[in-house]
């Protein structure tokens, strides 16, 4: 399976930040992390603008701080997405089984001030391969600010699935 986990700082306490993937630029899959109303969730874009969550959990998430967002993709459809503090304490988590793989390209969106740091893309051949996985990791020291407009980083030294596409709503 894949695995891809970011660190979001939850500023005002009002933003959401997705994490996940897309086929085409315009619509995926992803693990919704939603400040504002104190939920998470597994939710398909049809496209930028038009979401549906297909499973959701609330929880209390205080604003000023910084969580891991984690987001797994596994055989038969299923992605499952956490909510750990900066001591690994698993705050929620929320699962779904689509009927189909989840493919693309490593999608992020941020809203309302969304802070986003060290975003990384696991990749484990099978559950029975204990080799070290094939590793991506986007580094930035202070983060990265995700503000209106939109911005698509592509690292030269990465190919295929191994890109970071990122997007922002305001």
């Amino acid at each position: 399976g894949t695995q891809l986990t970011a660190w979001v700082y939850s500023g005002d306490g009002d933003g959401v930040f997705n994490l996940g993937v897309t086929p085409d630029g315009i619509g995926g899959r992803s693990f919704a992390v939603d400040f504002g109303s104190g939920t998470i969730a597994i939710a398909e874009h049809a496209t930028f603008s038009s979401t549906t969550n297909q499973a959701t959990e609330s929880l209390t998430l205080p604003s000023g701080q910084w969580y891991r967002a984690e987001v797994e993709f596994f055989d038969g459809g299923r992605m499952e997405g956490r909510v750990l503090d900066d001591r690994l304490n698993t705050f929620g988590t929320v699962s779904f089984t689509f009927g189909s793989a989840s493919t693309g390209e490593v999608a992020i969106r941020g809203s309302s001030g969304t802070v986003i740091d060290t975003i990384r893309q696991l990749y484990y051949p099978s559950t029975t391969d204990h080799t070290l996985p094939d590793f991506a990791q986007f580094d930035r020291d202070q983060g990265a600010v995700i503000s209106q407009g939109s911005v698509r980083l592509i690292d030269s030294t990465l190919t295929g699935t191994n890109r970071l596409a990122a997007s922002s709503a305001g």
